[in-house]
């Protein structure tokens, strides 16, 4: 068409570009290549409202004696008014690619008639038509690879909600998930995250880092990202200029803190946060993150969301199951239990199947029984890592197992480092870090107590219901 320079800049919603192509000779001055430069959005959508008056047909012939023109694209002083007809140093032709809905796809920018003059109304058409059949095409092939993207990733919802549900183990749900989102979303890292809001606390179920699993223990809460989803329910993306500007407008500053998220795992540029409920009620969070700018999109938002809604659908139903394997479990082994004690009326072959029960069923290292003798507790019986304790008297007044039966409440207590003479001395025999104790009451009154030492896990309330 008889133009030195073309450059072809496709656009993202933001009018950042995403593929530039040049043709041509070479800009040699400096004048022409400030005007064909690629520029970020930001000075596009400050440009699209005056190019307007320089509008002709689908084209945008820039006048370069407009003092506009040629301080934005040339960074220069007027150029003094032509002919009309003869191309000046700071002419410029713009051509703006729109879909079918309107939207900015790209810019095209033309320089450098070798003819130097300005196109004519038949060069004007035939630049148009070239426009417009662009346009077209780029739309076209835009359209389809969006529809290729969303079926694939439709193929990996689809994929992930067969795989969530294959499970009924916590913990390896959350495993599944975490492949399932890296395998979707471009991630660094992937993390599942228990927040309390209530506690300030921030408690990392599982996190994947570049493919490796690291543990990190409880982290204070604060008021990072996961604290916001947390608070508001409604997923957090950060990093993205869409995101971004839409959080300075809305006052939501300033920024939030990526901590919570990342730990010491490094840095991050881009992270996308969503909430993972069941009905009302927050289970977790749902967290990735990449060391590049603008990674994450509304279409990744929508996608990370419906696999946390599978994930918690499935990790619901494993609690569900999980609860009703240990209430099945306790049934059993309580009917056992009254089985085992009504099989004999010898006092030591009961207290021994009662805390060989107990054992089992609580997975404790030891169980003991003290019963009442006046002012002191006897233990009766014992069990596992308590046996050294068989034999011994303990005080009611002053000892923990008498606390329990005095006050005949259940006692439940994870950390064994109690400053007492009298614990202390249990301590030389048998070192406790965490027990229970339930007090034994019959018609007559408390006759003693049974007790349970030391596992991994804490103890509860329910393990105190079933001792």
């Amino acid at each position: 068409m008889g133009f030195d320079r073309v450059v072809i800049s496709l656009r993202d919603a933001s009018l950042n570009p995403l593929l530039v192509v040049r043709a041509g000779l070479p800009e040699t001055t400096s004048q022409s290549g400030l005007a064909l430069k690629p520029l970020p959005g930001a000075v596009w959508r400050r440009r699209l409202s005056h190019l307007e008056r320089f509008r002709v047909g689908d084209l945008h012939l820039l006048d370069g004696s407009d003092p506009w023109v040629s301080r934005e694209f040339f960074g220069a002083v007027a150029h003094p008014a032509g002919d009309g007809d003869t191309w000046l140093p700071t002419d410029l032709i713009v051509a703006l690619l729109r879909g079918a809905d309107g939207n900015l796809l790209g810019i095209v920018t033309l320089a450098g008639p070798r003819d130097g003059r300005r196109p004519s109304e038949v060069c004007r058409c035939d630049l148009s038509a070239i426009v417009r059949h662009l346009a077209a095409r780029v739309a076209y092939d835009a359209l389809r690879e969006l529809a290729e993207r969303r079926h694939q990733r439709l193929l990996r919802l689809q994929e992930a909600g067969a795989s969530l549900t294959r499970s009924l183990d916590e913990h390896e749900i959350m495993r599944e998930l975490t492949r399932q989102v890296q395998l979707a979303v471009r991630a660094d890292g992937v993390a599942v995250l228990i927040p309390d809001l209530d506690g300030d606390m921030l408690t990392t179920a599982l996190r994947m880092v570049r493919g490796v699993e690291r543990a990190r223990g409880p982290v204070r809460l604060g008021d990072g990202i996961v604290a916001e989803v947390a608070r508001t329910g409604r997923p957090v993306r950060v990093g993205d200029r869409d995101a971004d500007r839409a959080r300075k407008r809305a006052g939501l500053i300033p920024p939030l803190s990526m901590y919570d998220v990342l730990g010491e795992s490094g840095v991050a540029t881009s992270v996308l946060a969503v909430p993972m409920r069941v009905g009302i009620r927050l289970l977790a969070v749902l967290a990735v993150h990449s060391t590049n700018a603008d990674v994450y999109t509304a279409e990744d938002e929508e996608v990370l969301a419906t696999m946390a809604s599978q994930a918690v659908t499935a990790m619901a139903n494993a609690r569900r199951y999980a609860e009703s394997e240990r209430e099945r479990r306790t049934t059993e082994a309580l009917a056992d239990v009254a089985r085992a004690v009504g099989e004999s009326l010898r006092l030591g072959e009961v207290l021994r199947r009662i805390l060989r029960h107990t054992v089992s069923l609580l997975g404790v290292e030891g169980a003991c029984v003290a019963l009442r003798n006046g002012e002191y507790l006897h233990i009766m019986a014992s069990i596992g890592s308590a046996d050294v304790l068989s034999g011994v008297h303990l005080p009611v007044i002053g000892s923990v197992i008498g606390r329990s039966v005095v006050s005949n409440e259940l006692i439940v207590l994870n950390d064994g480092n109690t400053e007492t003479a009298i614990q202390r001395m249990v301590q030389s025999h048998a070192p406790i870090q965490r027990m229970v104790i339930a007090p034994l009451i019959t018609g007559r009154g408390t006759i003693g107590a049974i007790a349970v030492i030391n596992r991994d896990r804490p103890f509860d309330q329910d393990d105190g219901k079933v001792l």
